[in-house]
């Protein structure tokens, strides 16, 4: 409601005036604007997106921080994601096979012997948004920036830095709800093959 069309002589038309009231909505003003001032494209940038010049802006709030997280998974491999998508970050790392245990159909569970670890996989953040996408020289992803809170930024320091197994899974546009998910692990994956088999039992 902020930005209107106006006639003016064409002598008096800037250059690189946006010409379009939806080529200046959504964009971020790199300077201060004025009542009745003709905006001007290089004073424009798409929020999250590197233009072509390498000029960048990326949107925090002030209780976030932007953290760089490695690509590496599947997804990134595959050039699905883009900036603005919303993703979970999904884990498998050894943990102490009495911390966690994925609950899985009803059947038998073998009870964790002291000192072991039990290979799980498990959901560890979700409706996380790319704020940015890094790319090497071959387009590749190789990083993406999170707007993150502080706390949520050094367990994703945590977790680069042990380096277990993780892989991204994109949301539907629009979905922001938290889902509920059992972590998964041995007696997680017999439990289920077991409840499967039964359901197939004539």
């Amino acid at each position: 409601e902020d930005v209107e069309m106006m006639e003016i002589p064409v002598d008096a038309i800037p250059e690189s005036a946006v010409r379009q009231t939806e080529d200046a909505v959504g964009k971020i003003t790199l300077t201060e604007l004025y009542p009745g001032e003709v905006i001007l494209e290089q004073r424009l940038v798409d929020p999250d997106i590197v233009a072509g010049n390498g000029r960048t802006a990326v949107v925090i709030n002030d209780d976030q921080v932007l953290m760089a997280f490695p690509a590496g998974d599947m997804m990134s491999n595959l050039g699905v994601l883009k900036p603005g998508d919303h993703v979970d970050l999904l884990l498998t790392y050894d943990l102490p096979a009495d911390t966690i245990t994925g609950e899985g159909p009803p059947g038998p569970v073998a009870g964790p012997v002291e000192g072991e670890t039990e290979t799980t996989a498990f959901t560890l953040m979700q409706n996380v948004e790319l704020t940015q996408i890094i790319r090497g020289e071959e387009g590749g992803a190789t990083a993406y920036l999170l707007a993150v809170s502080p706390q949520d930024a050094l367990l994703l320091k945590y977790i680069k830095d042990i380096g277990p197994t993780r892989d991204l899974v994109l949301r539907a546009p629009g979905v922001e709800v938290d889902f509920e998910t059992d972590p998964v692990d041995l007696d997680y994956l017999i439990n289920y093959l077991i409840a499967a088999g039964a359901e197939e039992t004539p």
